[in-house]
């Protein structure tokens, strides 16, 4: 009984529960663009495992004292029986029922069945729920940040938009604009993206395609999002075709983002 409910019970849950997460229906992917952020090894780090484990670990010990008290050699060694009776350590009002509640089974002993036993056992499943809790935390945290982030500017990014076709339209070359765009979107998310962009362009000597979408430097990595890296996808190959046809095709997926 102890082993069912606090064991098999909690983990079986957290089973099913992980499994039928791993078969919802997914939403549009950014899997690619997550992998590349900065922050990614971390999220995929062993680490924060093993520092939960070691600060959860006297958990799981208060919750097996009751197995450890009559099961192995260690009460003896310091001296203590197996057994005690909430009398002998002083709750006189709980009678001489036994805290951990074995009970002398033939030649075996059966539970633990008494009352300290199961307020112990609530340490292990609360002891696990604590060690998932502080190991994904510890790893989605700044990952989680960056999203909010994302999501940020992407609630901004149709007006970015909409700024980046009109000077286009303008005759600003894509080299230029986003410097201009930065300037004219202080206090707001999209001012880092496209200062990002900006600084790869003019200190790096990169090409606007490398400026967003270098592997290790480009912009689109600290800011994974579809919506994101489809219209500058789509000012890259459009402004080879005139900066008209750029400031258009961008003045139409912000109108489109709008509605």
């Amino acid at each position: 009984v102890f082993i069912l409910f606090n064991l098999i019970v909690p983990f079986f849950v957290f089973y099913l529960t992980d499994k039928i997460m791993m078969l919802r229906p997914g939403g549009y992917g950014e899997s690619t663009l997550l992998e590349r952020n900065p922050l990614y090894p971390k999220y995929k780090s062993k680490k924060p495992y093993f520092t939960a484990f070691f600060i959860c670990l006297p958990f799981f010990i208060i919750g097996f004292l009751p197995l450890i008290f009559q099961y192995t050699p260690i009460p003896g060694y310091l001296g203590l029986q197996q057994d005690y009776t909430f009398s002998q350590l002083g709750l006189g009002i709980f009678g001489d029922e036994k805290i951990f509640g074995f009970v002398e089974d033939g030649n075996s002993f059966a539970g633990p069945f008494g009352i300290g036993a199961l307020i112990l056992g609530m340490f292990i499943p609360f002891g696990a729920a604590l060690f998932f809790s502080m190991a994904f935390r510890a790893k989605t945290n700044e990952l989680i940040v960056e999203r909010e982030k994302t999501r940020q500017l992407e609630k901004e990014f149709n007006n970015s938009l909409f700024q980046l076709g009109n000077r286009m339209g303008n005759g600003v070359p894509p080299e230029l604009v986003f410097a201009k765009v930065a300037e004219s979107s202080r206090g707001l998310i999209t001012q880092d993206f496209f200062r990002r962009v900006n600084y790869n362009i003019r200190q790096m000597g990169m090409s606007v395609e490398k400026a967003i979408f270098d592997s290790n430097r480009g912009a689109i990595i600290y800011y994974p999002s579809d919506l994101i890296a489809t219209s500058m996808r789509v000012l890259i190959e459009s402004s080879k075709k005139g900066l008209r046809i750029a400031a258009v095709s961008l003045m139409s997926i912000s109108e489109y983002v709008k509605n």
